[in-house]
């Protein structure tokens, strides 16, 4: 049964479905002004800020997991209550970034100061555990995560001073 057709079943039958609220930061990544025929752009390594707030509805939140590409996070113990919120950072390896297609962005033509912000540029698995008695269920979920390019101003270039006269 499709997960939409289960969720209106479970709502239709006055059951509510644990959930997971996500809310995602984007990464920041501020670039120099690159040569025009450049469009491929290699990024560093990109911070993610999460916001994450568990609801098992019958029994207690357990723990989190997290993945995006290779890299993994688990909360768990303490840290995972019902009904309260965490909050958590995800840095994602330059390695397991794919090179980012940009174009007619901070190149010589456009000016500094621009900023853009991709949407989707990574996908975050996360799942969360719910422990009623000795009855474990996970939840799934997927959260785009997005980037903000900013584009540096480039400084200026200095005119030549002028010769001194003999």
């Amino acid at each position: 049964m499709p997960l939409t057709l289960l969720a209106l079943a479970a709502t239709a039958a006055g059951r509510v479905l644990p959930a997971l609220d996500v809310d995602t930061t984007p990464a920041v990544f501020d670039l120099d002004e690159r040569p025009d025929e450049r469009r491929l752009l290699r990024l560093p390594a990109l911070e993610f800020g999460l916001r994450m707030t568990p609801h098992c509805t019958a029994g207690t939140a357990t723990a989190i997991s997290v993945s995006v590409a290779d890299t993994r996070l688990t909360l768990a113990g303490d840290d995972v209550t019902n009904g309260h919120l965490l909050e958590a950072e995800l840095v994602v390896p330059g390695a397991q970034l794919p090179p980012l297609l940009v174009e007619d962005f901070c190149s010589a033509q456009s000016s500094g100061g621009d900023s853009r912000l991709i949407e989707g540029v990574l996908t975050a698995q996360l799942s969360l555990r719910c422990t009623n008695g000795d009855r474990q269920t996970v939840h799934y979920q997927s959260k785009r995560l997005d980037l903000r390019l900013n584009c540096r101003a480039s400084a200026p270039q200095a005119e030549p001073l002028p010769a001194s006269p003999p």
